[in-house]
């Protein structure tokens, strides 16, 4: 997804998984690739960049990865550019989302020192 970055909150994270072989959904929403079998479980798995209304993830790359995040016993898969790092980030590196990127999927904006800004993903806003 170009440069931008994003992030999900490690406890919402299941697991980090290489792309598998998808199952199409009928009448599915755009974003829905498809499910896949996640050791006997079926689950959802989303394109973040259609998800966000940018354009898709290019499933070609190497870096490519599905987040299986979880929530309330229920599992959803986010297909994803790349997973580069894990941080701990401090109220202080963390802003409220700028005007234009104010909606129910964005929680704030993280600002480290030496990293580009990266935005924070309310992850529960996918499974509603």
């Amino acid at each position: 997804m170009n440069a931008d970055r994003y992030a999900v909150e490690l406890l919402r994270v299941q697991e980090v998984v290489r792309p598998s072989p998808l199952i199409a959904v009928r009448g599915a929403p755009a974003s829905l690739l498809g499910v896949m079998n996640l050791r006997g479980q079926v689950v959802p798995v989303h394109d973040l960049g259609r998800w966000l209304r940018r354009p898709p993830i290019q499933a070609a790359d190497e870096r490519v990865r599905i987040v299986v995040l979880e929530y309330r016993d229920e599992l959803l898969g986010l297909l994803v550019s790349a997973v580069t790092d894990v941080v701990t980030l401090e109220a202080e590196h963390i802003e409220p989302p700028a005007v234009q990127l104010r909606d129910r999927n964005t929680m704030g904006i993280a600002r480290t020192p030496g990293a580009p800004p990266t935005v924070l993903l309310d992850a529960t806003a996918l499974f509603e």
